[in-house]
């Protein structure tokens, strides 16, 4: 007779099988956390570089309607380029990272810079917890 804290072996397999899925998705949610920030990072230096928005005037990041396209290096081919960097980084953080990651540059490009932080703020909230 099985007291409450015995197992049947097909309960420990499941529970083991469970652990497993919980580990590889923190692990995936370490990956992809690490790339939104570094990849939010990289776009946010350029966004701040007076070199580069001079010629825009004074802007306030948080309020403007300018879209990210607007900004030098911030166009998609500039927003792919980033992604690719931040995927290398994030692979460097985790043993078995993704294989692929798919993005849409030219969306991002359409997004104001606010919308753009919320947005990648939006996708790591959806992420498991550490």
């Amino acid at each position: 007779m099985l007291n409450k804290f015995d197992f049947t072996a097909g309960e420990y397999v499941e529970a083991q099988d469970k652990k497993e899925q919980r580990e590889k998705g923190r692990e995936e949610a370490k990956f992809y956390r690490h790339l939104l920030d570094s990849f939010k990072r990289r776009v946010a230096d350029q966004l701040v570089r007076k070199d580069l928005s001079r010629k825009l005037g004074e802007i306030d990041l948080n309020t403007t309607t300018l879209k990210l396209r607007e900004f030098e290096f911030c166009d998609p081919y500039s927003l792919n380029e980033y992604i690719k960097q931040a995927m290398e980084e994030a692979n460097e953080v985790v043993d078995n990272p993704p294989k692929s990651v798919s993005v849409n540059p030219e969306q991002l490009a359409d997004m104001t810079p606010s919308e753009f932080v919320v947005y990648i703020e939006n996708l790591k909230s959806s992420l498991i917890k550490d």
